[in-house]
Protein backbone atom coordinates (compact mmCIF):
# COMPACT_ATOMS: atom_id res chain seq x y z
CA UNK A 1 0.00 0.00 0.00
CA UNK A 2 1.07 3.51 -0.95
CA UNK A 3 1.75 5.76 2.11
CA UNK A 4 1.70 9.57 1.82
CA UNK A 5 2.33 12.26 4.51
CA UNK A 6 2.78 16.05 4.69
CA UNK A 7 5.05 17.77 6.70
CA UNK A 8 4.10 21.40 8.14
CA UNK A 9 6.94 23.44 9.83
CA UNK A 10 4.44 26.32 11.20
CA UNK A 11 7.37 27.91 12.92
CA UNK A 12 9.23 27.90 9.80
CA UNK A 13 6.37 28.58 7.23
CA UNK A 14 5.80 31.79 9.80
CA UNK A 15 9.20 33.46 8.97
CA UNK A 16 9.06 32.64 4.61
CA UNK A 17 8.50 34.82 2.84
CA UNK A 18 4.48 34.73 1.45
CA UNK A 19 4.33 34.18 -2.49
CA UNK A 20 2.29 36.80 -4.84
CA UNK A 21 -0.80 35.79 -6.12
CA UNK A 22 0.89 34.94 -9.50
CA UNK A 23 2.67 32.03 -8.00
CA UNK A 24 2.05 28.97 -9.40
CA UNK A 25 0.64 26.23 -7.61
CA UNK A 26 1.79 22.38 -7.86
CA UNK A 27 -1.20 20.55 -9.81
CA UNK A 28 -1.17 17.30 -7.75
CA UNK A 29 -0.65 19.34 -4.31
CA UNK A 30 -2.65 21.63 -2.20
CA UNK A 31 0.10 23.09 -0.87
CA UNK A 32 1.48 26.55 -2.77
CA UNK A 33 5.13 25.61 -4.66
CA UNK A 34 6.98 27.50 -1.97
CA UNK A 35 5.94 24.87 0.66
CA UNK A 36 6.62 22.01 -1.98
CA UNK A 37 10.21 21.11 0.37
CA UNK A 38 7.72 20.13 3.25
CA UNK A 39 5.84 17.17 1.12
CA UNK A 40 7.02 13.97 0.65
CA UNK A 41 5.47 10.47 -0.50
CA UNK A 42 6.51 7.03 0.59
CA UNK A 43 5.87 4.21 -1.93
CA UNK A 44 6.34 0.44 -1.35
CA UNK A 45 5.47 -0.37 -5.14
CA UNK A 46 7.24 -3.32 -6.77
CA UNK A 47 7.74 -0.65 -9.86
CA UNK A 48 9.98 1.12 -7.39
CA UNK A 49 11.75 -1.37 -5.51
CA UNK A 50 12.43 -4.98 -5.35
CA UNK A 51 13.86 -8.23 -2.93
CA UNK A 52 17.40 -6.97 -3.46
CA UNK A 53 16.96 -3.59 -2.23
CA UNK A 54 19.55 -2.25 0.56
CA UNK A 55 17.54 0.61 1.89
CA UNK A 56 21.25 1.57 4.08
CA UNK A 57 22.84 1.89 0.60
CA UNK A 58 20.50 5.41 0.37
CA UNK A 59 22.81 7.02 2.88
CA UNK A 60 26.01 6.81 0.46
CA UNK A 61 24.00 7.59 -2.57
CA UNK A 62 23.04 10.98 -1.11
CA UNK A 63 26.36 11.09 0.07
CA UNK A 64 27.93 11.45 -3.36
CA UNK A 65 25.37 14.41 -4.42
CA UNK A 66 26.29 16.32 -1.29
CA UNK A 67 29.56 16.19 -3.18
CA UNK A 68 29.29 16.65 -6.16
CA UNK A 69 26.69 18.67 -6.57
CA UNK A 70 25.38 20.61 -3.56
CA UNK A 71 29.16 21.48 -2.32
CA UNK A 72 29.37 22.89 -5.63
CA UNK A 73 26.61 24.73 -6.40
CA UNK A 74 24.83 25.59 -2.62
CA UNK A 75 22.07 28.00 -2.87
CA UNK A 76 22.87 29.02 -6.69
CA UNK A 77 19.84 29.07 -8.72
CA UNK A 78 19.00 26.91 -11.70
CA UNK A 79 16.85 26.24 -14.39
CA UNK A 80 15.84 22.13 -14.80
CA UNK A 81 15.60 20.94 -17.80
CA UNK A 82 13.59 17.87 -19.39
CA UNK A 83 15.39 16.14 -21.83
CA UNK A 84 14.48 17.99 -25.27
CA UNK A 85 13.35 21.10 -22.96
CA UNK A 86 15.11 24.39 -24.05
CA UNK A 87 16.55 27.34 -21.46
CA UNK A 88 13.92 29.33 -21.02
CA UNK A 89 14.64 32.00 -18.33
CA UNK A 90 17.71 34.09 -17.02
CA UNK A 91 18.93 31.29 -14.88
CA UNK A 92 21.91 29.23 -15.67
CA UNK A 93 20.63 25.37 -16.67
CA UNK A 94 20.84 21.91 -15.51
CA UNK A 95 19.64 18.91 -17.71
CA UNK A 96 17.85 15.90 -16.51
CA UNK A 97 17.95 13.44 -15.28
CA UNK A 98 20.46 13.31 -12.52
CA UNK A 99 21.49 10.17 -10.69
CA UNK A 100 23.35 9.57 -7.67
CA UNK A 101 23.68 5.66 -7.51
CA UNK A 102 25.15 3.83 -4.57
CA UNK A 103 24.93 -0.38 -4.90
CA UNK A 104 21.41 -1.32 -4.46
CA UNK A 105 19.87 2.32 -3.92
CA UNK A 106 19.69 5.17 -6.63
CA UNK A 107 18.90 9.04 -5.71
CA UNK A 108 17.77 10.77 -9.07
CA UNK A 109 16.63 14.31 -9.95
CA UNK A 110 13.65 13.95 -12.48
CA UNK A 111 11.49 16.38 -14.27
CA UNK A 112 8.07 15.30 -13.15
CA UNK A 113 6.84 16.00 -17.10
CA UNK A 114 8.65 12.69 -17.32
CA UNK A 115 6.09 10.07 -15.92
CA UNK A 116 2.68 9.30 -16.13
CA UNK A 117 0.59 10.82 -13.68
CA UNK A 118 -0.52 7.36 -12.56
CA UNK A 119 3.69 6.26 -11.85
CA UNK A 120 3.63 9.21 -9.01
CA UNK A 121 2.64 8.29 -5.78
CA UNK A 122 0.25 11.69 -4.86
CA UNK A 123 -0.12 12.75 -8.12
CA UNK A 124 -3.68 13.82 -9.92
CA UNK A 125 -4.59 11.71 -12.55
CA UNK A 126 -4.92 15.23 -14.38
CA UNK A 127 -2.12 17.00 -13.70
CA UNK A 128 0.09 18.63 -16.40
CA UNK A 129 4.00 19.30 -15.44
CA UNK A 130 6.14 21.92 -16.75
CA UNK A 131 9.12 20.57 -18.81
CA UNK A 132 10.87 23.65 -17.07
CA UNK A 133 11.13 25.07 -13.45
CA UNK A 134 13.79 26.79 -11.12
CA UNK A 135 14.80 25.36 -8.15
CA UNK A 136 18.54 24.93 -6.02
CA UNK A 137 20.65 21.99 -5.07
CA UNK A 138 20.11 22.89 -1.75
CA UNK A 139 16.74 22.59 -2.14
CA UNK A 140 16.96 19.16 -3.69
CA UNK A 141 19.19 18.39 -0.27
CA UNK A 142 16.13 19.71 1.99
CA UNK A 143 13.96 17.42 -0.56
CA UNK A 144 16.20 14.21 0.06
CA UNK A 145 16.50 14.89 3.70
CA UNK A 146 12.64 14.53 3.95
CA UNK A 147 12.62 11.17 1.52
CA UNK A 148 15.62 9.80 3.64
CA UNK A 149 14.62 10.43 7.02
CA UNK A 150 10.78 9.58 6.62
CA UNK A 151 10.48 6.89 3.95
CA UNK A 152 13.89 5.43 4.46
CA UNK A 153 14.85 5.69 7.67
CA UNK A 154 11.84 5.42 9.39
CA UNK A 155 11.24 2.07 7.97
CA UNK A 156 14.62 0.49 8.29
CA UNK A 157 13.91 1.17 12.53
CA UNK A 158 10.39 -0.59 12.09
CA UNK A 159 12.15 -3.44 10.74
CA UNK A 160 14.59 -3.85 12.86
CA UNK A 161 12.08 -3.97 15.94
CA UNK A 162 10.09 -6.68 14.01
CA UNK A 163 13.46 -8.51 14.13
CA UNK A 164 14.57 -8.42 17.47
CA UNK A 165 10.74 -9.28 18.53
CA UNK A 166 10.75 -12.69 16.25
CA UNK A 167 7.80 -10.93 14.70
CA UNK A 168 9.44 -11.27 11.04
CA UNK A 169 12.73 -10.75 8.77
CA UNK A 170 11.79 -9.56 5.76
CA UNK A 171 12.71 -6.37 4.97
CA UNK A 172 9.96 -3.74 4.06
CA UNK A 173 11.00 -2.23 0.64
CA UNK A 174 10.35 1.04 1.17
CA UNK A 175 11.04 3.67 -1.34
CA UNK A 176 9.72 7.64 -2.20
CA UNK A 177 9.83 11.13 -3.82
CA UNK A 178 9.56 14.83 -2.98
CA UNK A 179 8.29 17.57 -4.82
CA UNK A 180 10.72 20.97 -5.33
CA UNK A 181 11.17 24.00 -7.84
CA UNK A 182 8.96 27.55 -8.39
CA UNK A 183 6.10 25.13 -10.46
CA UNK A 184 6.47 21.99 -8.45
CA UNK A 185 8.07 19.91 -11.64
CA UNK A 186 10.90 18.54 -10.25
CA UNK A 187 11.07 15.51 -8.49
CA UNK A 188 13.92 14.58 -6.28
CA UNK A 189 13.59 10.09 -6.04
CA UNK A 190 14.97 7.51 -3.81
CA UNK A 191 14.55 4.52 -5.37
CA UNK A 192 16.08 0.54 -6.40
CA UNK A 193 18.92 0.86 -8.75
CA UNK A 194 17.77 -2.36 -10.59
CA UNK A 195 13.75 -1.02 -10.78
CA UNK A 196 11.67 -1.49 -13.44
CA UNK A 197 11.19 2.71 -12.92
CA UNK A 198 14.84 3.38 -12.54
CA UNK A 199 15.77 1.09 -15.63
CA UNK A 200 13.57 3.21 -17.97
CA UNK A 201 15.16 6.64 -17.25
CA UNK A 202 18.32 6.96 -18.19
CA UNK A 203 20.76 9.85 -16.69
CA UNK A 204 22.93 12.51 -18.10
CA UNK A 205 25.33 11.93 -15.64
CA UNK A 206 25.95 8.90 -13.79
CA UNK A 207 28.31 8.41 -10.49
CA UNK A 208 30.39 4.88 -10.64
CA UNK A 209 29.44 2.66 -8.17
CA UNK A 210 32.94 2.38 -7.47
CA UNK A 211 34.29 5.68 -7.39
CA UNK A 212 35.76 6.33 -3.51
CA UNK A 213 34.58 10.43 -2.37
CA UNK A 214 37.00 12.19 -0.60
CA UNK A 215 34.48 14.01 2.41
CA UNK A 216 34.19 12.72 6.12
CA UNK A 217 30.32 11.65 7.12
CA UNK A 218 28.17 14.18 7.33
CA UNK A 219 26.56 15.37 10.02
CA UNK A 220 22.98 16.46 9.48
CA UNK A 221 21.55 19.49 11.88
CA UNK A 222 18.58 21.07 13.13
CA UNK A 223 19.13 23.92 10.97
CA UNK A 224 19.38 21.29 8.29
CA UNK A 225 22.47 22.47 6.83
CA UNK A 226 25.27 19.84 5.85
CA UNK A 227 28.43 20.19 8.14
CA UNK A 228 31.26 18.34 7.25
CA UNK A 229 34.34 16.60 8.78
CA UNK A 230 38.05 16.55 7.68
CA UNK A 231 38.66 14.96 4.69
CA UNK A 232 38.72 10.71 4.81
CA UNK A 233 38.53 7.95 1.69
CA UNK A 234 34.39 7.39 2.20
CA UNK A 235 31.31 9.16 2.93
CA UNK A 236 28.26 8.12 4.44
CA UNK A 237 25.10 9.20 6.16
CA UNK A 238 24.30 7.57 9.54
CA UNK A 239 20.91 6.30 9.09
CA UNK A 240 19.41 5.05 12.39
Amino acid sequence: MTKYYHLFFLPLLAILPKPSNAAPKIPPISLPADDALFTYYCNDSPAWSGPSFFPKDCATAVSRFFVRELLVHGNVLFEFLAVGAHPGSRYPSQNTPQKFTYGTCTMAIVMLATFNPDELPGVQPSALFSLMDIASYNDVWNAVRQVLDNCISKYLAVNETMQESGRGTNFLSQTGWSPIGSKGAIGVFLWDTTSETNRKIPAVNLLADGLQLSYGPLHLTNSSQPETVKPRRNMLLNIK
